[in-house]
């Protein structure tokens, strides 16, 4: 992050190719970029998640940006959900947490796509190259994201290592 001096540390695989501005992340399944753990990380009530993707899979479960550790440590993140869907997860308390996808086919393999996942007092947005394509208002009364774990945020995994993204991702 040039404008705050927060850089991530490449870890396994995590390589650079040709992105849509500059050089992308290049993630082949087992490489992601770890960032150090930091207030300019921990959201309450306003946020906004966006990167550009070229996912080379969304058959699976892939994860774009991640903040949600093991459970107690839930916060935030936006990935791929089975079907070409985007999805985002949230939590208000760090162990449960609520979440919104797109339709399927909201995400192509091989396509550049804008991504972004919005969220503000509860209200959750997730677009698509510009386009809304879905919007939830908390049911459990989520007005304000976990902000006290101690995960570490990564891009291209969850910071559990489940879920490892396959393609590039651009100005997360």
């Amino acid at each position: 992050d040039v404008s705050h001096g927060n850089y991530g540390s490449p870890t396994g695989t995590a390589s650079f190719a040709p992105g849509k501005v500059g050089q992308a992340f290049s993630f082949d399944g087992s490489g992601w970029v770890e960032l150090p753990d930091s207030p300019l990380y921990e959201f309450t009530t306003a946020m906004t998640m966006e990167a550009w993707i070229r996912p080379n899979d969304v058959s699976n479960y892939r994860q774009i940006i991640s903040k949600f550790g093991s459970s107690g440590n839930y916060a935030y993140q936006l990935g791929i959900a089975p079907g070409g869907r985007l999805r985002a997860d949230y939590s208000g308390n760090g162990t449960t947490y609520e979440l919104l996808q797109s339709p399927p086919g909201a995400l192509s393999v091989g396509t550049w796509a804008h991504v972004a996942f919005t969220f503000e007092s509860g209200v959750v947005r997730l677009y698509v190259d510009g386009e809304q394509v879905a919007t939830f208002r908390s049911e459990t009364g989520i007005t304000s994201l976990f902000s006290t774990g101690a995960t570490s945020p990564n891009i291209g995994r969850d910071p559990v290592g489940l879920q490892h993204f396959v393609g590039l991702v651009d100005e997360p």
